[in-house]
């Protein structure tokens, strides 16, 4: 409601390539099923990040800069990292990667991280996209988190995220379960 279009999953969790859950696709452009089959668009094996990216892109590409009546809003709601926290292999060990990965201490974190810093260059990527149409001078850019991460005495699904030093997790009311880091950018902001 409210938004003149759509790109996402309806559910969670799904296989960050294949963008399934349960052999099912649930990926949708307009509301559309089989968004994919024989289009432009098909991101069948395509890491999800870099999916979300080329979507938003491509909606910031589309809006009529022309029209100052005509304002946009984005929301761009990433799907990693949550669940499967898995790395597409051609970006493991890149510079990129072990630059974005320095300090993590165990496999699930180092995945964690490399996620976190995909998600980092698809903003900038979203972002530069922005500045590209001359909308950056006018526009308010927030960041955020949906929840804590979780943890394996409350999840199925830990992630190698942390919330300390916050007491609890993702789906507690604890500050670890709340409270998220966030930001908020803007040129139009003195």
């Amino acid at each position: 409601r409210g938004f003149d279009s759509y790109f996402g999953m309806l559910g969670c969790c799904f296989d960050k390539f294949k963008h399934t859950k349960n052999y099912i696709t649930d990926t949708h452009s307009n509301m559309e099923k089989d968004y994919t089959a024989g289009t432009d668009a098909d991101y069948y094996l395509t890491f999800g990040t870099y999916m979300w990216e080329n979507e938003a892109k491509k909606v910031v590409h589309a809006h009529n800069v022309t029209d100052a009546d005509a304002p946009l809003f984005l929301m761009v709601s990433f799907d990693a990292p949550h669940a499967q926290v898995i790395v597409p292999q051609d970006y493991l060990g890149t510079p990129d990667h072990d630059e974005g990965v320095l300090g993590a201490g165990y496999d699930m974190r180092l995945a964690f991280a490399a996620n976190m810093r995909l998600v980092d260059n698809a903003i900038k990527g979203i972002v530069k996209q922005i500045d590209v149409r001359g909308m950056l001078d006018n526009t308010v850019i927030a960041v955020t988190s949906d929840n804590g991460a979780p943890n394996i005495d409350v999840s199925s699904d830990p992630n190698g995220g942390s919330n300390w030093p916050y007491r609890g997790s993702k789906g507690t009311c604890y500050e670890g379960g709340v409270r998220v880091p966030a930001f908020v950018y803007s040129p139009l902001i003195t």
